[in-house]
């Protein structure tokens, strides 16, 4: 049997870099889950060019997400 069990730190570490706009960070991430995303994409959509081109979009959606977060973190450690 495969251990599929998530290592939670690295998952932290990975947000956290993510966070800081760190593209070490961000390349690990794109290469940790773009395969899955592209799987389930071409799942829902049956195409494999709009399954990239969707995944594309994702990736961008949590890059900028990632820095809005760290933004209102910021913010609210600011605001204490």
């Amino acid at each position: 049997m495969v251990d599929k069990s998530i290592d939670h730190t690295a998952e932290a570490e990975l947000v956290a870099g993510l966070q800081r706009h760190d593209h070490g960070a961000f390349g690990k991430f794109v290469t940790q889950y773009s395969g899955w995303l592209k799987h389930i994409a071409r799942t829902m959509l049956g195409d494999q060019d709009d399954a990239e081109e969707v995944v594309q979009e994702v990736l961008l959606i949590v890059y900028r997400a990632c820095g809005a977060l760290r933004r209102r973190l910021e913010e609210t450690r600011g605001a204490i």
